[in-house]
């Protein structure tokens, strides 16, 4: 064995017998070592025979190969952490759009269903409008993570606004906070969904039309679904408020007529 593996195999076993909680002491006697062996093999100054591996494995209840995996601590620390987020943000998947559920819809999508598919409008439009393509979609995903924390909740009704959207950025922004820290790898996530919030870049500005139309063509689906139609004329106005005179207000007027079309059959 060279000396990176000789050092790898004794953090493997220092490793292991911390997560397990076991002593240098206690690994020893039950292996038949002395305290000192033991030290030799986790610092790399020993080599354990294969049969003492063996009883270790045992005795640690541990599959050999990982013994000589190069799989580190901090890597598994590393996995965790990324685990821990991805289960967090995965709370979306099971929050309601609470204007659908005030609505008495059944099978209401979420905060999830509403991002993917804004994303994918993204990706789809960005090219035709000259916008950074990877920006918008990664501005897409990010931007409503703070609601795990908080929910979703109604701060407008058509062309009114009934809550603070202040109050509502300021706790979303403290739930980023909690879920990303402040590890400069996810520092362009936390610009991007601060760049989203204050709505002063032709791509946050453009995002927001593009997530009304998804609410419309949403509106749309439910309306062809059998709801009564009066239910959506405030989200009809909501996203007229936002698109009118804009990059894709023509987009918009094409699922207006659609909407009409729909009514007259």
């Amino acid at each position: 064995m060279n000396n990176r593996s000789v050092n790898l195999l004794g953090e493997k076993i220092r490793s292991i017998r911390k997560s397990l909680k076991i002593s240098q002491e206690e690994l020893a006697q039950k292996i038949g070592v002395s305290n000192k062996t033991i030290s030799a093999y986790e610092s790399g100054r020993a080599i354990p025979p294969t049969k003492i591996l063996l009883r270790i494995s045992k005795v640690t209840n541990t599959p050999l190969q990982n013994f000589f995996s190069e799989k580190t601590e901090k890597e598994d620390s590393e996995k965790e952490e990324l685990l821990r987020i991805i289960k967090q943000i995965g709370i979306l998947k099971r929050i309601k759009r609470v204007g659908w559920s005030l609505k008495g819809i059944d099978q209401v999508e979420s905060v999830a269903d509403h991002d993917f598919r804004t994303a994918v409008l993204a990706l789809l439009l960005a090219s035709q409008l000259e916008l950074d393509r990877e920006k918008l979609i990664k501005m897409a995903l990010i931007r409503d993570i703070g609601k795990v924390g908080i929910g979703e909740k109604v701060w407008e009704s058509g062309e009114k606004k009934v809550s603070s959207p202040r109050e509502k950025v300021k706790k979303e922004q403290e739930v980023i906070k909690s879920i990303f820290g402040r590890k400069p790898e996810y520092k362009e996530l936390f610009d991007l969904w601060n760049e989203w919030n204050r709505q002063k870049t032709k791509e946050a500005r453009v995002l927001r039309q593009i997530s009304k139309l998804e609410m419309v063509i949403q509106a749309l689906e439910y309306e062809i679904a059998g709801y009564p139609s009066e239910w959506f004329d405030e989200f009809w106005e909501n996203a007229e408020k936002y698109l009118k005179g804009q990059e894709l207000e023509p987009f918009f007027n094409f699922l207006k007529s659609k909407r009409e079309h729909e009514r007259s059959h």
